[in-house]
């Protein structure tokens, strides 16, 4: 994407790079059907509850930034870079699982 945007003249401004968009919850999912031996989460919470624990797990997590952050949908288009760079997308459960693999043979994630 960088070079198509380097050399063509029409590749002005922004450009979405990915194949969709995804929850992390959807993600999860993605996951634990390739992974079913590693624990992600299964299930939301209300932003209530995010406001009152996330507060205590991590005192960056102000109130205000998670009123402003959590519960808004991802929507995302990206097809400028489809039409501007000729870019063509892999499916986004296949990116994120060979992600995760990639995770694994670099040690970061033990291998369960």
């Amino acid at each position: 994407a960088h070079l198509e945007a380097a050399f063509r003249p029409d590749a002005e401004g922004r450009h979405i790079v990915s194949s969709g968009e995804a929850s992390m919850l959807q993600v999860a999912k993605m996951l634990k059907q390739q992974f079913p031996n590693y624990k992600f989460p299964i299930m939301t919470y209300h932003k209530f509850m995010v406001k009152m624990v996330g507060t205590l797990v991590d005192p960056s997590a102000t109130k205000k930034f998670v009123e402003q952050n959590v519960g808004h949908p991802l929507k995302l288009s990206n097809q400028r870079s489809i039409d501007r760079l000729g870019m063509q997308y892999r499916p986004l459960a296949q990116t994120v699982i060979e992600h995760f693999k990639q995770l694994q043979d670099d040690g970061l994630i033990r291998r369960r």
